[in-house]
This record gives structure tokens, sequence and C-alpha cells, in this order.
């Protein structure tokens, strides 16, 4: 899937995107230490990201693939996740990947929705793609970041969430010696 949009131009993801190139490079990309005021820990952050566009006019953007039903919903799901690789590319460590200015990015989700063709070794989908842009906030991004430093500077584990199952399960199994 990625492999087919390699080389291609932007306007294949979506004709709203600006004029640019699809890269597809998979490389793994790591962020400066990322040192907000305030705060005595530090963290980095490091990703393999699955795809950028080179814009036409000197900016990029960051393209994660998903294959699912396309949702509203994934665009907060994912949201952090695109930030962090647009920070490190923004932000990369020495001899790291380099990208600036990040002016967009986005899921590229495909969606598979009928079999063309099938043998005993393979099966052939037909997939329909849907962009859906996520709005770039470095700001929010780091604000998220300051809130995540001030949880693990606390000197105990917050109490779990009501929400959190997974909170519910590591409450039970301190209780209970696991």
């Amino acid at each position: 899937m990625k492999a087919h949009f390699a080389g291609h131009p932007a306007s294949e993801i979506d004709p709203s995107l600006p004029p640019g190139v699809i890269n597809v490079s998979e490389k793994w990309i790591e962020s400066v230490p990322v040192r907000l005021s305030g705060h005595t820990l530090s963290c980095f952050l490091r990703g393999k990201i699955d795809a950028s566009i080179d814009f036409d006019d000197g900016s990029h953007g960051v393209v994660d693939f998903k294959t699912s039903e396309p949702k509203p919903s994934q665009i907060p799901f994912y949201s952090r996740q695109l930030h962090a690789y647009a920070y490190a590319l923004e932000h990369p460590a020495p001899g790291k990947l380099f990208l600036s200015p990040i002016a967009r990015m986005g899921l590229l989700v495909e969606a598979p929705h009928a079999t063309m063709s099938a043998t005993n070794e393979e099966i052939n989908f037909h997939f329909t793609s849907t962009w859906l842009e996520i709005p770039v906030s470095e700001v929010g991004f780091l604000r998220f970041l300051d809130q995540v430093l001030s949880l693990l500077e606390q000197p105990e584990p917050p109490p779990p969430g009501g929400e959190c199952t997974y909170c519910q399960y590591r409450q039970h199994a301190r209780e209970h010696g696991m």
C-alpha cells in the first residue's frame, strides 16, 4: 500500500493538498531532549514515520497509513502520534532526519471493501482511500507533554481512573500481590 504512493503527487492522497511529492521512508526519527520550564525531567520522542510529503513551497507533511474504516474519531486518537513525529522532525537529534516546517499532517485510511481476486496463496483487495487531516498545533502538543512530565514527576502513581481498564487491572494486581 505504501509503495503504491511513493514518488506520486500529494494530490493522489487528497486533491486539497498543496502540490508536492510523497516520500515513503519508514525511517526512525528522534528528537533532541524536550525540556519544559518548571520540570526537572525531560523526554525525547522517537518513532518510525510511514511517509512524508515534500510540498513545492518548501514545507512538509507527515502521513500515517491506517487500514480500517475511516472515522473522525481517529483524528484525536492519532493526533499525538503525528504531533510527536512532527516535533521530532522539526527538532531532530544529531544525525536524524530533519524536515521543517511541518505544515500538514494526517491519516491516509485505507478501507478494504471488495475482493478483486483470490488464489490459495494470495488475496487481492480493492481499497477506498480517505484522507483525515489532523490540525497542526505544536503549542497544544507541548501542553500535553507538560501534563505527561507533571505526572511522571509525582512521587507516587496517581489513583486509578474509574474509566481506565488498565488502571483497574494494575490496582487489582497491586492489592492482590500480583
